[in-house]
């Protein structure tokens, strides 16, 4: 994310009156808890001095990790908040609301994705599986619901550096599954709605000469040479599914084979009959050709 480590809001939600149950605290709570929060707070007042010592707190007195370890019978937060074991963010974030409402902040758990980058060619911000995060929240009185990070710099999600190709395929990635599930829910109609709305964006990349754009011409050739192979390419001949008429269309295969190195060749919408027809009928055919022509009817 590239945030600050204590007071950030860049993130803050709507700013209103602050509620009361971001304020309650359990009854059973660890009174050794109450006097850690009462040490970390020590010469601080103001939500963002508050905020700012308890991140200090955490960043500097623990150590991050996937791997923690709770002994049996033991409260998990309490442990960790007493204990100091590695942890990771989930953690953190309640350690941080907890001592904040100790400390009177109203405070709220939250939970989701951090995205780590925003693709420059599609205009979209980027959040994986890997960039599932939980952080604290507080209020203040100015500034509405301001977000806390106090889990250490290791872990917490980076904004990544792709190079344009990398930006590029992406976001071809993403657009394909885009188109995807549009025909899926809207059909002929979606197909319309994604073409309107991607194809001012597909021009201007294929006037440009950055190496998305030039990527984005090889593509558009290759496609287009694809198509144009189907287009006019002769149609490959079906095999039959008789086994019954195997024997016959490889002997026609045979024939069409060796006319069309005599200059003969039969048209896709020519039948059997049509071509012997008229192999016999042209003037300059070979006596092999009138016994070919004799074979095709036959055969056919």
């Amino acid at each position: 994310m590239g945030t600050p480590r204590s007071w950030q809001a860049n993130r803050r939600g709507p700013r209103g009156p602050s509620p009361c149950a971001p304020a309650a605290l359990p009854a059973e709570l660890d009174p050794r808890v109450r006097h850690l929060a009462a040490r970390v707070f020590r010469g601080r007042s103001g939500t963002q001095a508050k905020a700012g010592a308890v991140v200090q707190y955490f960043v500097s007195n623990y150590p991050y990790s996937l791997d923690i370890k709770i002994p049996e019978g033991e409260d998990p937060l309490t442990y960790f908040l007493l204990r100091r074991p590695p942890a990771y963010c989930e953690y953190f974030a309640a350690g941080a609301a907890v001592l904040l409402r100790l400390g009177g902040v109203p405070t709220r758990y939250a939970a989701g994705f951090a995205p780590s980058g925003r693709n420059m060619y599609g205009g979209y911000w980027v959040a994986r599986y890997k960039d599932a995060h939980a952080w604290c929240e507080a209020y203040d009185d100015e500034r509405g619901w301001v977000t806390v990070e106090a889990t250490p710099p290791a872990g917490v999600p980076a904004v990544e550096r792709n190079s344009a190709f990398g930006a590029f395929w992406d976001s071809l990635k993403f657009r394909r599954q885009e188109l995807a599930v549009m025909i899926q829910t809207q059909g002929l109609r979606g197909l319309g709605a994604w073409l309107l709305n991607r194809w001012g964006g597909v021009w201007a990349l294929l006037q440009s000469w950055t190496p998305a754009g030039l990527l984005a011409k090889l593509c558009l050739a290759v496609t287009g040479a694809v198509a144009l192979r189907r287009l006019f390419a002769r149609p490959r001949p079906v095999a039959p599914t008789d086994p019954d008429m195997a024997k016959p269309h490889a002997l026609l295969r045979r024939m069409d084979g060796w006319l069309s190195k005599q200059g003969r060749v039969r048209r896709a919408d020519e039948t059997v009959h049509q071509f012997a027809r008229r192999i016999a009928a042209e003037k300059e055919s070979l006596p092999e050709h009138e016994h070919v022509a004799a074979s095709y009817t036959r055969e056919g």
